[in-house]
């Protein structure tokens, strides 16, 4: 089995991949509660509320996520 075999199976062990793979994963939670948050916010309390937070939000993510898929 290749060098790159086994990586694809079995991951990264370097300690700086690890790391950052626990402050992607981190941002992402983070991320996640706030979309989430805000939209009960917006449904439940004040739509005004709920869109001031929702709204960046949605647009950091995006980003976010852009950023992710372009590796």
């Amino acid at each position: 089995m290749s060098e790159f075999d086994k990586l694809m199976k079995e991951g990264s062990k370097r300690p700086d991949v690890k790391k950052r793979q626990a402050t992607r994963k981190g941002r992402r939670s983070a991320l996640l509660w706030t979309l989430g948050i805000s939209f009960l916010l917006t449904i439940f309390v004040n739509p005004a509320v709920g869109l001031i937070i929702f709204i960046p939000t949605i647009v950091v993510a995006f980003i976010y996520a852009l950023r992710e898929w372009m590796g």
